[in-house]
């Protein structure tokens, strides 16, 4: 008989520290469900094989399926002689990765799979695919590692597993090897700025005044970790004026910083940091410089002569960062995406979950915005802000349709603008609205396809509440429904088809016809992506509407940048 798993009083929650998991301390599986697993089994491979049916055969005990599977692992490393054994320990690695990869990174699942792909790499390969395959693995596995050691400022673990990785991957030679070889030379770059980081800090605790140690903070923060908001805390009135200045416009998004300043910002990060910045951190100053460019040339209140200066300061970076030739930037996958799932605390028990996004690697050549964004990760709800939500931050519902769990509706761009800054100020993250270009990335995971499950627009019915399933069918369902009541995209956003319109930070500018110049359009006139109920949803739709307007259609959902 199997055992009443649903009657075990677990929790396991996994908080992300430093780019490492720990669990709170909470009652852990009970010798006795062990025991019944087990049934008289003693053997470790036994074992892990019992463990690994009973955690395949929940569908709804998450945490529990967590525990066994780890218990699985922990027993298939202790017995990988047989190839039964082997591949049990496998899927059970495997089967953990699809669990908790929503969710917090886990240390636990990169360290095992570490030990049993150098265990296999060196004791189990059976010819050389076989050797081949794992230490192709082991080298991932260490990669993973090393990056979460790098987000806990654990340089020398993160050393330890490049240096590693570079011997793998000489045996035989990878075309990833130089590209490994400066991470590694990177690492132990970090690790002296690190030291040097300790070190102003003991001198400043010992001496506030010490002038000299504050300004060493603030460069290392700001230009070899890339953190304005961390060199921020070592600003004071002593510090010269500009970084006084520059920091705290460093901190927010490009696209909120007001278009004078912006070319400012880019002469700052392009010529000034970037002159001063080593070798491994220079790419990201140049890259800084040239999305400010950008934001001053896209925008409509540019001066014609300043715009050309900064046509030639964007070429000019554009050539010193191609003659770096670093790395590309790194584009995590939303399951390998640091801290991908992110819950906010809104009072009353009520909560929003957003979802991590990664950076667009490339971007069509006529989307200059994009840029912007595509060095960016970020987080976005995964629903359309709802009623409960809305009340919950603003005290009111302004909703013409009501219910608590249905997306708020009537209310202007500068409503939804006024949530996100009192939703920061709720709960010390930076919320805003999406920019168009992030709302159809996040929409479209990633694809080139009219829609995200394809070109065919069959298949909307089941991701998206529009015309066809709503209007259509009577005016009893002509409304919005509740939110996530439908399949989500492939990165788990719901809605981002039909429902309600969505807000997005962009204005609205008309096209120009022909021989003459675009219209000014009369007042400010934002964006909305995404379709409503009444709607077809097409792809590449959008609405516009005045920025104080309300219709009984629009809503919005949340973006929070990542930290």
């Amino acid at each position: 008989m199997k055992p009443a798993l649903t009657t075990v009083t677990m929790i396991v929650v996994l908080v992300a520290c430093g780019g490492e998991s720990r669990a709170e301390k909470t009652e852990p599986l009970t010798e006795e469900l062990l025991l019944s697993i087990y049934d008289g089994e003693r053997s470790s491979a036994g074992r892990a094989e019992k463990l690994l049916q009973t955690a395949t055969s929940l569908n709804t005990d998450k945490p529990t399926q967590i525990a066994l599977l780890k218990k699985a692992v922990e027993f298939g490393l202790k017995s990988l002689a047989t190839a039964k054994s082997r591949h049990t320990t496998e899927t059970a690695l495997d089967r953990l990765v699809k669990l908790t990869y929503r969710d917090v990174p886990d240390s636990f699942i990169t360290d095992k799979r570490i030990e049993f792909y150098r265990l296999c790499y060196r004791l189990y390969s059976r010819d050389r695919n076989a050797k081949l395959d794992n230490q192709n693995r082991l080298i991932a596995a260490l990669c993973e590692g090393a990056e979460f050691a790098e987000q806990a400022r654990n340089w020398s673990g993160s050393i330890k597993a490049y240096t590693e990785v570079v011997y793998l991957a000489a045996r035989p030679v990878s075309p990833d090897l130089p590209s490994l070889r400066r991470k590694l030379k990177r690492a132990l770059h970090m690790r002296k700025v690190q030291q040097q980081i300790d070190l102003a800090e003991k001198q400043l605790k010992g001496d506030p005044n010490d002038a000299a140690a504050r300004a060493a903070l603030i460069k290392m923060y700001l230009v070899e970790y890339d953190n304005p908001a961390q060199a921020a805390k070592y600003l004071n009135d002593d510090v010269d004026e500009t970084l006084r200045t520059y920091i705290p416009l460093a901190i927010v998004k490009p696209f909120e910083v007001k278009t004078s300043a912006c070319k400012e910002m880019a002469k700052w990060y392009g010529q000034v940091l970037a002159k001063d910045a080593s070798l491994h951190a220079k790419p990201n100053m140049l890259r800084h410089g040239a999305i400010y460019c950008d934001r001053y040339l896209d925008s409509p209140k540019r001066d014609s002569k300043e715009a050309l200066l900064l046509e030639v300061i964007k070429r000019n970076l554009q050539k010193e960062l191609e003659s770096l030739k670093p790395d590309p930037l790194s584009i995590p996958k939303p399951e390998t995406l640091a801290g991908s799932t992110i819950t906010l605390k809104l009072g009353k028990g009520i909560s929003m979950k957003l979802r991590g996004i990664p950076p667009r690697k490339t971007l069509p050549a006529d989307r200059l915005k994009g840029k912007m964004v595509a060095a960016f990760p970020f987080y976005i709800g995964t629903t359309e802000v709802t009623q409960e939500q809305y009340q919950a931050i603003m005290g009111v519902n302004p909703s013409h349709y009501k219910g608590p769990k249905n997306p708020v509706e009537q209310v202007s761009w500068h409503d939804a603008r006024e949530f996100c800054k009192k939703l920061s100020a709720a709960t010390g993250r930076t919320a805003r609205l999406p920019t168009e270009y992030e709302w159809v990335h996040a929409c479209h995971c990633g694809t080139q396809t009219e829609y995200f499950f394809g070109g065919d627009a069959g298949g909307l019915g089941e991701y998206a509440w529009f015309k066809t399933n709503c209007k259509d069918r009577g005016p009893e369902h002509d409304h919005h429904r509740p939110v996530a009541t439908k399949k989500p995209n492939y990165w788990g956003l719901y809605d981002m088809r039909g429902n309600v319109w969505e807000w997005v930070f962009d204005r609205y500018e008309p096209p120009a016809e022909e021989g003459k110049k675009a219209p000014k359009p009369a007042g400010d006139i934002r964006k909305a992506c995404g379709g409503d109920w009444t709607t077809m949803c097409r792809s590449g739709f959008f609405a516009w509407g005045r920025s104080e307007g309300k219709r009984k259609g629009w809503g919005f959902r949340v973006v929070v940048q990542y930290e």
